[in-house]
């Protein structure tokens, strides 16, 4: 066993090519997670608004960090 750099050569990473079924779920995910993003996003624009609109209404605001 040659080691070099500090290290042996003898284990190799190997990734094999993935199932359709699994690239399936994969882009599934992705699209999910970018859907939630996307209405996380609205949500936060929406309290904005609610708060700016109290905030207008009583002069101050208690919801932070937003």
């Amino acid at each position: 066993m040659a080691c070099q750099d500090g290290g042996c050569d003898f284990f190799k990473w190997y990734n094999g090519q993935m199932c359709d079924r699994a690239t399936e779920l994969l882009r599934q995910l992705c699209d999910c997670e970018q859907n939630l993003s996307k209405e996380n996003s609205s949500l936060k624009k929406k309290v904005i608004d609610l708060v700016t609109f109290d905030g207008s209404q009583n002069g101050s605001s208690s919801i932070t960090d937003i």
